[in-house]
Parts: C-alpha cells; structure tokens; sequence
C-alpha cells in the first residue's frame, strides 16, 4: 500500500511541476490571483442572499440549505486537514515558489476549491442555466490554487468533491427539515 501512495504522490507532484512549468506566465499571475481571491469567501453571503431575493419564494430553503452546507464542510475540511497533513507544493518541491499567501501550512483539501464548489453547486440548484458559467469559474478557482503553488491537482479534485457533496448534502437537508 505505501508503494502505491508513493507511486501515486509522485504523478501528483509530476502534474503540478507540469502545470507550474507550463502554463505560468507573468501576465497570467494577477488573473489567477483575483481568480483565487474570488473564492476566499467574503461575497458568498452576498451571493447566496441576492439569490435568496431573487428566489422569494424558497428563501427559507436557499438560507438553510447554504448554512447546512457550510456547516457540513467546514468541520470535514479542517478533520481532514489535521489527519492528512500535507505540506504545501512549495515546501516539498525544490525551486517552486508561491504567489499568493496560502492560508496554512497544509494543502489537501483544498478549501477554496471546496468553497466555490459548493456555492457553484447551490447556485445551479436554482438557476440551472447559470451552472455551467458557475461551475467553470469553480474550476478556475481549482486551477489558480494549483498556478499560483499552494495546492497539487489532487487537493483540488478532494476540495471540488467536498464542496459539491456538502452542498448537495445541505439542500437534502435543507429541504427536508422545510417540508
């Protein structure tokens, strides 16, 4: 099992050192830095409460559904956080470096990715022709933590996996406890 793990860690480390190598370029480094900012949560209650205006009549299930959500993935990210304790890219692998102040000191999951993932999620539930434009900017999020160093391609795909799951978890029970 340890061999795998190993094997596994390595393309890991392999596709980031790909992605660093090959797709940073300065003038790319301040979109990818406003694109990650973009998730560090300060507009979602402003986002998620716009929709609830927007969507009056299920306001009630749109609050709970948001706030079960976060409820839901916030204690799983940082259990995971502590359990897995992975070092950031930038400190296991020689000669990269970073261009945005990661949060802490550990990178799986990812929960910038995590975040937009989940909000991606709650606005497509209810505006359906918004998910594909909610989910690409949810990506782009997953991308820019990987561009700017913080996070391997593996902390994203575990973030965007918690952050969709959390989300349809909260509107189930968001929608069950209105009923």
């Amino acid at each position: 099992m340890a061999a795998v793990t190993q094997y596994f860690l390595k393309w890991d480390a392999f596709l980031f050192s790909c992605i660093i190598q090959r797709t940073r370029k300065s003038r790319l480094n301040r979109l990818f830095w406003w694109v990650s900012k973009s998730a560090d949560g300060q507009a979602y209650p402003v986002v998620l409460a716009l929709i609830a205006l927007l969507q009056f009549q299920k306001w009630k299930v749109l609050v709970a559904a948001s706030l079960l959500s976060f409820v839901i993935e916030l204690p799983i990210y940082k259990v995971i956080k502590k359990l897995v304790r992975r070092e950031r890219p930038f400190i296991k692998i020689k000669g990269t470096d970073y261009l945005i102040i990661p949060p802490d000191v550990f990178s799986f999951p990812s929960g910038h990715t995590a975040a937009a993932f989940l909000v991606a999620t709650l606005v497509g539930q209810y505006y359906p022709h918004v998910l594909p434009l909610a989910y690409l900017w949810a990506l782009s999020v997953g991308f820019s933590r990987v561009y700017l160093g913080v996070h391997y391609p593996t902390d994203v795909v575990a973030g965007a996996l918690l952050g969709c799951l959390s989300a349809s978890l909260g509107l189930q029970l968001g929608a069950s406890m209105l009923r």
